[in-house]
């Protein structure tokens, strides 16, 4: 579960029957669930965070790379897009650091 900085749970993930992780989300407290996202069983896919403004998940994944890069999967629509485009070049993206106001500041990078 996964809440926004208003501490309403607006955010989940799921394990398919197929073994895929699958990121939920809704609009509010008592609105229903809808899949946004879908990661297959051979992908990685970490969800870190709800970003300040709750309309995204900050997530750590290694779609489309052979390393794990931080990035942003927009509530709505399901477009992922990069959040520090290859700031770990080929290694895999590790601790995020946060900074007061949830925005990312920097990233650990992990040799794989």
């Amino acid at each position: 579960w996964f809440a926004d900085d208003a501490g309403q749970v607006r955010a989940a993930t799921e394990i398919t029957q197929a073994g895929a992780l699958r990121l939920l989300a809704r609009d509010g407290e008592g609105e229903p669930w809808r899949p946004v996202f879908e990661a297959p069983p051979d992908e990685r896919l970490t969800v870190l965070r709800l970003a300040p403004d709750g309309r995204s998940a900050i997530v750590r994944s290694n779609r489309g790379a052979p390393v794990d890069a931080l990035m942003q999967i927009d509530l709505a629509t399901g477009a992922m897009a990069p959040l520090m485009a290859h700031a770990c070049g080929r290694y895999d993206a590790g601790t995020p650091i946060f900074g007061d106001d949830g925005a990312l500041i920097a990233a650990t990078c992990v040799e794989v």
